[in-house]
């Protein structure tokens, strides 16, 4: 016999991303009662995505009900490079901003250290801006 295993019938609740309404809907499917004996399997599945990564995740929690009342949790964690073609150009323009960042963090380095071989270590380091300059 397969364990898990369910057919396509079923209910869905889209949940919002705001927690407040989040609980709120959740209280609600509570109050009327949304699960009962004949339910086997409750999934929470969502998808979030990480730009700078460039990656999904997706999760989904499964909570299966079995005919004589236990209840097992399930968590499952999937992650996923971003396989689409990007257009060139948007390769090119994200490639620039990022050496551009690159480009000003160094100059700004190069700046801050001509300002410190100038004033010397002690002047240099007894103000608080010049130490927040050369940090960031």
């Amino acid at each position: 016999a397969l364990v898990n295993a369910y057919d396509a019938g079923g209910f869905v609740q889209v949940l919002s991303p705001n927690a407040t309404e989040f609980r709120a809907r959740l209280a609600q499917m509570k109050a009327d009662r949304w699960t009962d004996q004949a339910t086997r399997a409750v999934f929470l599945d969502f998808t979030v995505f990480n730009p700078s990564a460039d990656q999904f995740v997706s999760v989904r929690f499964l909570f299966a009900f079995a005919p004589y009342g236990a209840v097992t949790a399930e968590l499952t964690v999937r992650s996923m490079a971003d396989r689409l073609q990007h257009k060139l150009a948007t390769r090119a323009v994200n490639l620039g901003a990022e050496f551009a960042l690159y480009a000003l963090g160094a100059l700004n380095l190069v700046r801050e250290m001509g300002r410190l071989r100038a004033t010397g270590l002690a002047e240099f380091c007894s103000g608080i801006w010049n130490l927040l300059s050369l940090a960031s």
